[in-house]
């Protein structure tokens, strides 16, 4: 998975919002808002990680079991497919 050309990530107000640019801001017309974790796992999917490195990811960077990391890192994806922002 990666994240698809186009969207950014900026910091506004003191939140991580994603936008689109270029072409892709002719169809996508909203913005996400990223807390803390979701800016972590938008790194490593910029980078192509797969579902399991970000699930290893995010048990090492916080204190979370591998089964709520998955679920989490999978909610969040379906989200980022829901948006088109994932290749």
């Amino acid at each position: 998975m990666k994240i698809k050309q186009g969207f950014l990530v900026s910091r506004v107000g003191g939140e991580n919002i994603v936008i689109a640019t270029g072409e892709l801001s002719k169809t996508f017309k909203s913005m996400i808002t990223l807390n803390d974790s979701g800016k972590f796992i938008w790194d490593l999917l910029e980078k192509g990680a797969d579902l399991d490195g970000i699930v290893k990811a995010m048990t090492q960077e916080y204190e979370v079991s591998e089964e709520v990391a998955k679920e989490s890192a999978q909610d969040f994806i379906r989200t980022l497919e829901k948006a088109g922002a994932l290749e």
